[in-house]
């Protein structure tokens, strides 16, 4: 009895061991002779790598320094807490705090510590009631970080209180008004000091629609109750 073979049959789609040994001796030919592009390009390649790895790790040591000196002018700053092993006055303990911050801005500008500690610097000055120096610090950091849309409504705030305190009510509007038309929760008591100056200049009118958006947009706020008295005096 004959006997019957099994029918291999071939897979459609898997190419011979002949046809792949091909199909890469093409390929390998393509790439010799065309070796000059593909070295300019690899060359390229690995210049890019490099470089962005290099610029990662620089940025990463750069904003660890940063933050470490950030870091430790905060404990002087922050004059409620001991500074261990040091027994000084507030006020040196401020004028250590801002020499750190003014180091980390000089040495590292371009880190992401460096609009904060500008800031904080501003409030070392102001601590030590160099109103000058404040206000000039706070608008640098405005000329330097004109994107940094978490700390400008701060600044603009702290411009505000500063020139209230001299007297300078239309600039102090500005500046407050110029934080209530920023994307910041500080809104409410930007609202409130406009209302309060307005109020002092008797200028009711403008002094009820500023303590009104608090009422109506802020139900929350520290300062909702504020504002709801101050309406209910006004409109009398």
């Amino acid at each position: 009895m004959a006997k019957i073979r099994k029918r291999v049959s071939r897979k459609k789609g898997i190419e011979r061991p002949g046809e792949l040994l091909s199909l890469y001796e093409r390929g390998i030919e393509y790439i010799h002779k065309n070796r000059r592009p593909f070295l300019f390009i690899s060359v390229i390649l690995s210049v890019l790598i490099l470089t962005s790895a290099g610029i990662f790790s620089m940025n990463f040591y750069y904003n660890k320094k940063a933050l470490a000196l950030e870091y430790e002018a905060t404990r002087y700053y922050d004059v409620d807490k001991p500074y261990t092993g040091s027994q000084i006055s507030p006020e040196e303990r401020y004028k250590k705090a801002l020499d750190l911050y003014k180091e980390v801005v000089s040495e590292y500008p371009r880190t992401k510590i460096a609009p904060f500690a500008l800031y904080s610097a501003g409030n070392c000055y102001l601590q030590l009631k160099n109103i000058e120096e404040a206000e000039k610090t706070y608008r640098t950091l405005i000329e330097k970080y004109p994107n940094n849309k978490f700390i400008l409504p701060l600044v603009y705030q702290k411009l505000g209180y500063i020139h209230k305190s001299k007297g300078n009510t239309a600039e102090a509007l500005r500046n407050f008004e110029k934080t209530a038309s920023l994307d910041t929760e500080i809104k409410d008591l930007a609202y409130i000091e406009i209302g309060r100056i307005y109020e002092t200049e008797g200028k009711t009118e403008e002094a009820v629609r500023n303590y009104q958006k608090v009422v109506d947009n802020f139900p929350s706020s520290p300062w909702h109750s504020e504002a709801k008295r101050k309406l209910e005096n006004l409109k009398k």
